[in-house]
């Protein structure tokens, strides 16, 4: 081979030998009152990324901004979207992207819904779900995988039924551990006590103090910061950032609560970043190729909007946790640098 060819050759496998940036992105959409969190996997050979996108929302505005987000990003195909339970919180918003883009497959935990409120049109989800291309009932440790990044199935429904009201099918979250270059992200759907119990002694019943089949670096806050919640997931999960999904005035649930945030804070979390303030737009986090985290750019001096029996929001004299004084961090629109 003559020097030029061998020049030529070298080069090219120079460059075929440079990584793509293969980081991986969890992005907290700003849905107000609800969950919708898309998952954006490294980009393989050709430059395209599968996405995952777990819930969708509530309301019609709560929908038009999930829409808005994923057309912003170029979105038009989802590789899989999660319903986590049949929560119209979580399913409403998914129906407009059912009928709208193409999904290729459709998680749900194959319970059914009783829906007194009229705004819970849960008809309209079950009618958009046949535009799936695949409509499946996960099973526990089921696995999706591209470009090393992983989900698995850690929870599935069906030890909690739905009453007439609905107020145990949260415990029936689908909940998911996404791993890349050793760190972990949890996602928990809504699930509360019970459901939180229910992983404890699945996956750590022998355990004291770690549990590596929950351990997390990141967890996505169970049920919008609910009160409702099991100490000892908390303790194993032992996870170091958080994400709060919940809306900036909720009065009614009162999300995310000061209780359950210094639960959160007795087991060294340090970090909580959440879209419950006025003005917050969506959460990106990153987890880089080397598996380092990048966090959003972070204001400080926020007050964060959570009550416990209707006391305000604690003022924050930083940004990040300071000895003490835990605070909620609410990121503004432009989240990562």
């Amino acid at each position: 081979m003559n020097g030029k060819w061998s020049y030529v050759f070298c080069l090219a496998a120079l460059l075929l030998s440079q990584p793509l940036s293969a980081q991986v992105d969890i992005t907290v959409i700003d849905v107000n009152q609800g969950d919708s969190i898309l998952v954006t996997f490294p980009p393989r050979s050709n430059g395209t990324r599968k996405r995952m996108l777990i819930d969708g929302g509530l309301s019609s505005s709560a929908t038009s901004q999930l829409m808005q987000f994923l057309t912003s990003e170029g979105i038009q195909e989802l590789d899989w979207v999660v319903l986590t339970h049949p929560h119209f919180d979580h399913f409403n918003g998914l129906t407009r992207v059912l009928n709208q883009l193409t999904v290729k497959e459709l998680w749900t935990t194959g319970e059914n819904r009783v829906c007194p409120d009229p705004n819970c049109k849960w008809n309209d989800f079950v009618t958009a779900r046949a535009n799936a291309g695949s409509d499946i009932v996960p099973t526990r440790g089921m696995k999706r995988s591209s470009q090393r990044a992983k989900i698995e199935v850690l929870m599935v429904g069906g030890n909690h039924p739905d009453t007439d009201n609905g107020p145990d099918i949260n415990n029936d979250s689908l909940s998911l551990m996404l791993s890349y270059r050793g760190t972990k992200v949890l996602f928990t759907g809504d699930i509360e006590g019970d459901g939180g119990n229910d992983l404890v002694n699945t996956y750590c019943r022998r355990s004291r103090n770690s549990c590596r089949k929950l351990n997390a670096d990141i967890i996505k806050i169970p049920h919008h910061g609910s009160s409702h919640l099991s100490a000892q997931f908390v303790k194993f999960a032992d996870a170091e950032i958080g994400l709060v999904s919940a809306g900036p005035t909720n009065r009614q649930h009162h999300h995310p609560r000061v209780s359950a945030l210094d639960t959160y804070e007795d087991f060294g979390m340090e970090e909580l970043y959440s879209t419950s303030g006025d003005g917050v737009d969506h959460i990106t986090i990153r987890i880089e190729s080397n598996g380092d985290i990048t966090r959003p750019n972070v204001p400080t001096g926020q007050v964060y909007s959570a009550w416990d029996d209707h006391e305000p929001g604690r003022v924050c004299d930083s940004g990040i946790t300071d000895g003490d004084d835990f605070c909620l961090v609410l990121v503004p629109q432009g989240d990562l640098p």
